[in-house]
């Protein structure tokens, strides 16, 4: 395997890490905030709540705001940006505090699909296309060492180097 292949795998099993975070995936409940506004819960925890900034439309979390997520009173995530019906809709930036990773780009219907940027806690960055959580489309991995690779993307792996112009 080459360095390419090592360093693109390595980083795609840490994304898919976020997968074990809050990350608003499909299957999951729904949890009130404060305000009583329903927001989807894909993990639910123990000792878990949420507070949100934002308004609230036919009893969802709805429009611009910041979500934070408590479990046993640690702060665990946080996301700021936008929400239709009790998910991140639009653009957005979440964080979690558990792993330190970081996404700042468009959301669909509470998953990473558009654009986008993730930051891992070692300085591992990728600027490019998502869908579904992947890198798909194109898009620049970048190590902490500033070593890069630009392309295509397809199914969270690089399937074609290019030349930036």
């Amino acid at each position: 395997m080459n360095r390419i292949s090592i360093f693109s795998a390595s980083l795609l099993a840490a994304l898919l890490g976020l997968l074990s975070v809050n990350t608003f995936a499909e299957e999951g409940n729904w949890i009130k905030d404060q305000k009583d506004c329903k927001h989807f819960n894909p993990h639910p925890q123990p000792e878990e709540k949420l507070t949100w900034s934002g308004e609230c439309k036919d009893g969802y979390a709805d429009g611009k705001g910041q979500i934070k997520w408590d479990v046993k009173g640690k702060l665990a995530e946080e996301y700021d940006g936008d929400y239709v019906r009790g998910r991140p809709h639009g653009k957005g930036s979440m964080k979690s505090h558990e792993n330190g990773q970081i996404y700042t780009g468009d959301w669909v219907e509470g998953i990473p699909t558009g654009d986008g940027k993730l930051v891992l806690p070692d300085g591992t960055t990728y600027v490019g296309q998502f869908l579904n959580w992947r890198f798909e489309g194109i898009g620049e991995l970048t190590s902490p060492e500033g070593k890069s690779v630009y392309g295509e993307w397809v199914n969270g792996e690089l399937v074609t180097r290019l030349e930036r112009n």
